[in-house]
């Protein structure tokens, strides 16, 4: 089978629409329903129900969206291994790792940093997704890894814990209360469903947040220019803090926050796997003494 028909398989199953699976494909929109219609045919069934503006996986094309990932990522892997090999059959390692937006600001570029610097030869390839689609690859064995805030239980994959982080409620002024703080130009994060749960607890019933950001990156740019508070990790502010232009909001509760990888125990690299996550420990004893990381 034709790897390109997989691929704008999956592709219009993604945007769910011909036109723009075209141009994310750098294809005529003609070619692309050519592809899906010789994949229905190749394979005897329906893949997609076609109505105006309305383009739906049939139960058939639900079935083939797992099993293309793994085509996929098996024929990747098969590429990269014959790419890596040298002339006496000699390669690096290679681990596919996906995490959540934001964690890969606050922890996972130190961590890779660091494990580049224990294991030698290496290949790292990195995926930044939502928590549907890195429990989707993980279960398809597209990725290796996985890094997420708040793993649902999945009988197929191992949870481990590998780190925390301390979330603290800090403002671009000093001196606020938490009432002031939450109530003046308070910048919302996603850092996952328990945090959400426990900041609708501590907000008050009005006004709600002035924004909400996907990235903490993003709200600590967005407090530093245009005043405010949010709660954020001691990696993204902590110099700030040090240096007097953002402050904490000493009376607010902190939040503890677990981070969590998940992988498969059918794994091929499973030894490698857990050694690679064993180099967490170092990244939280390489920050400062005084880490919100290390405190209470």
């Amino acid at each position: 089978m034709d790897i390109d028909l997989l691929k704008t398989f999956l592709e219009v199953e993604r945007t769910r629409h011909f036109g723009r699976a075209a141009n994310n494909l750098y294809l005529t929109q003609s070619a692309v329903s050519a592809r899906i219609r010789l994949l229905e045919e190749t394979l005897g069934v329906a893949l997609f129900t076609r109505h105006r503006h309305n383009i739906q996986l049939t139960p058939k094309g639900k079935c083939l969206v797992k099993h293309a990932h793994a085509v996929l990522s098996a024929w990747a892997r098969a590429c990269q291994d014959l790419a890596l090999d040298d002339d006496e059959g000699q390669r690096p390692a290679l681990l596919r790792i996906g995490g959540i937006f934001s964690l890969w600001e606050i922890i996972l570029q130190d961590w890779i940093h660091t494990i580049y610097q224990q294991i030698s030869p290496l290949v790292i390839q990195t995926e930044v997704e939502n928590l549907e689609c890195l429990l989707r690859k993980l279960s398809a064995g597209v990725l290796d890894i996985g890094f997420l805030f708040d793993p649902p239980p999945v009988l197929e994959l191992i949870t481990q814990s590998v780190s925390q982080i301390k979330l603290r409620l800090v403002s671009s002024q000093p001196g606020l209360s938490v009432e002031q703080a939450l109530s003046g130009n308070y910048v919302s994060v996603d850092w996952g469903t328990r945090f959400a749960t426990f900041q609708a607890q501590l907000l008050p019933p009005s006004p709600p947040p002035v924004a909400q950001m996907a990235l903490g990156s993003l709200a600590l740019a967005f407090i530093r220019h245009r005043s405010g508070s949010s709660y954020l990790p001691e990696t993204l502010c902590k110099t700030l803090l040090d240096n007097g232009q953002l402050f904490l909001v000493t009376d607010a509760p902190i939040f503890d926050h677990n981070i969590y990888a998940l992988y498969t125990r059918q794994n091929t690299q499973l030894a490698l796997i857990e050694n690679v996550l064993s180099y967490f420990s170092l990244i939280i004893k390489s920050y400062p003494l005084k880490s919100f990381y290390l405190e209470q």
